[in-house]
């Protein structure tokens, strides 16, 4: 249901992130967000 969506958005993320160059700076920034976000959902 709702996991399956966030889990096809996060592969979905990867991808793009991967597929475009971006600074590691950048990346680790996205990361954090992506755990953070991650995070609270799981904590709910």
């Amino acid at each position: 249901m709702l996991f399956g969506d966030i889990k096809a958005l996060f592969i979905q993320k990867i991808y793009f992130i991967t597929s475009s160059n971006i600074t590691l700076s950048n990346l680790l920034e996205r990361w954090i967000t992506t755990r953070g976000i991650f995070s609270a959902i799981t904590h709910d």
